[in-house]
């Protein structure tokens, strides 16, 4: 008996966790449907594991562009910003930094100039 009680009780809390990450899943699905930026994911060396957004709207490139292995954030940010990024993402290897909102420039595909601005 004691085990058919601890199960159901242990079920309900089951249905409750299964229910709150449906509900979790559904307002992340929404948040990146609408979402007007880009949500972008990467290794520390900045290699991108993840891209998503108004990406080509933004960049002027493909998402799948920026997955593909030849991406080089070197050829797309501004040359005179180049600088400042480095010296960012320099910051955030060692950890120096917990969050970060920083504009910079970026050449689009198209060869137009974009201020954008990140947070990290």
């Amino acid at each position: 008996m004691t085990g058919a009680g601890t199960g159901r009780r242990g079920g309900s809390a089951s249905r409750n966790a299964v229910n709150k990450l449906c509900e979790s899943g559904q307002m992340y699905r929404l948040f990146m449907e609408n979402f007007q930026g880009i949500a972008f994911q990467s290794t520390l060396d900045l290699r991108p594991i993840f891209v998503h957004g108004a990406v080509e709207e933004i960049m002027g490139y493909p998402e799948e562009y920026f997955m593909s292995g030849s991406f080089d954030w070197s050829k797309i940010v501004f040359p005179e910003d180049r600088h400042g990024f480095r010296k960012t993402v320099k910051k955030m290897r060692s950890r120096l930094m917990d969050a970060h909102h920083w504009e910079f420039r970026i050449v689009r595909g198209d060869g137009q100039i974009r201020w954008v601005r990140a947070t990290i």
